[in-house]
């Protein structure tokens, strides 16, 4: 089993061509002003909690991902062989597919601070959380996480594209502070399960995607 949950890595933008491919779809080599490229995409309404993931960024990233996006689906997939894998001692289940963040200048990409497994998101036990940076993620446009659960030391992980940080976001209470940067970020994050944590049958169901937390629906499974 991993050690210290909490830790930064950097991969290789030439051969894990995430922000490549995101910018391919946006017709654009500036993501971080996207939203003054493409104005369209904004939201028409205030965003919060219940429709946080549902701005036309997001439709335009998933329209794509869902009708099949072979070249992304097998990078993300590359990445989880090679890059997550190696880092436990046991097989594991992950994410089928990566959750996609926007977080538009003055507003959050995350609305509730909240863990994983509380009651509004009713993650298994067990989970462990990757983020992937496609634009810098720094100080207001990071993640602010607790160092252990309930804690309430607050910190922002900060990444730079071609870095990734692994976080407890099962159990840290997390979220967003108002992007005050100018600039849009884009991240990935995807949840790792290890094999041993996990329970099948349980019930528990993705809020977003109403994919339930089982092996062949929410989670593939990697020896």
């Amino acid at each position: 089993m991993i050690g210290n949950i909490y830790k930064k890595f950097t991969y290789n933008t030439t051969i894990y061509r995430f922000r490549e491919m995101i910018e391919d779809l946006y017709q654009t080599k500036y993501l971080e002003k996207l939203h003054q490229s493409h104005p369209q995409y904004l939201p028409k309404e205030k965003l919060e909690f219940s429709n946080e993931s549902q701005t036309d960024f997001h439709k335009y990233f998933y329209n794509k991902l869902n009708k099949n996006w072979p070249e992304f689906i097998n990078c993300y997939e590359k990445f989880i062989e090679e890059e997550i894998r190696p880092q436990f001692s046991e097989s594991i289940l992950y994410q089928y597919l990566p959750s996609f963040r926007a977080q538009i200048p003055n507003d959050q990409a995350i609305h509730k601070w909240h863990h994983d497994s509380d009651k509004d998101h009713n993650h298994p036990d067990g989970e462990i959380n990757y983020c992937i940076a496609i634009t810098e993620m720094k100080d207001t446009t990071a993640i602010w996480i607790e160092s252990e659960p309930n804690k309430g030391d607050f910190f922002p992980m900060n990444i730079n594209i071609g870095e990734y940080h692994r976080f407890n976001g099962n159990k840290c209470n997390h979220g967003n502070k108002k992007n005050i940067s100018g600039s849009i970020r884009f991240s990935l994050d995807f949840r790792i399960l290890p094999l041993s944590k996990y329970k099948a049958n349980q019930n528990k169901a993705s809020l977003t995607a109403s994919k339930k937390f089982e092996l062949g629906d929410y989670y593939k499974k990697f020896n």
